[in-house]
């Protein structure tokens, strides 16, 4: 698997051990890889795969790695487990290479409005949620 360049990081301490934030993590990361898209999305941006993202790898009680593509971008975004003496923290890592004019066009638009951050963290959110409930 290629390595993409790392574009941010966004992490969320919890207090619950590992097992559970992962497991709140894996849950998340599987409803992004089996939600499908609009299908008119999927057809004008050619995303790859119709939900898009899906599960590269999965290191039980550690990390979720998903992957997609579309016409404009190359993305990954893994999902960190590390343990802390107050339980876990979960870090939100993205990479992603932008192709083309039409892809630092796409980049400028996803990270310059806030769009990305504001979808990251509110992932992080559910994952919070979730393990903490």
């Amino acid at each position: 698997m290629d390595r993409l360049p790392f574009i941010d990081e966004h992490a969320r301490a919890l207090r619950v051990d590992v097992q559970a934030a992962f497991d709140a993590v894996h849950a998340v990361a599987r409803s992004l890889a089996e939600r499908p898209l609009p299908r008119l999305f999927v057809r004008l941006w050619a995303a790859r795969p119709p939900t898009g993202f899906e599960a590269v790898e999965v290191v039980p009680s550690e990390r979720v790695v998903l992957r997609g593509a579309h016409r404009f971008s190359t993305y990954e975004l893994a999902f960190v487990v590390e343990p802390t003496p107050q339980g876990a923290v979960v870090r939100a890592r993205t990479s992603a290479v932008f192709p083309r004019l039409r892809g630092t066009l796409y980049r400028g638009l996803v990270f310059g409005s806030g769009g990305h951050v504001i979808a990251v963290r509110s992932m992080l959110r559910r994952i919070a949620h979730s393990a903490e409930a």
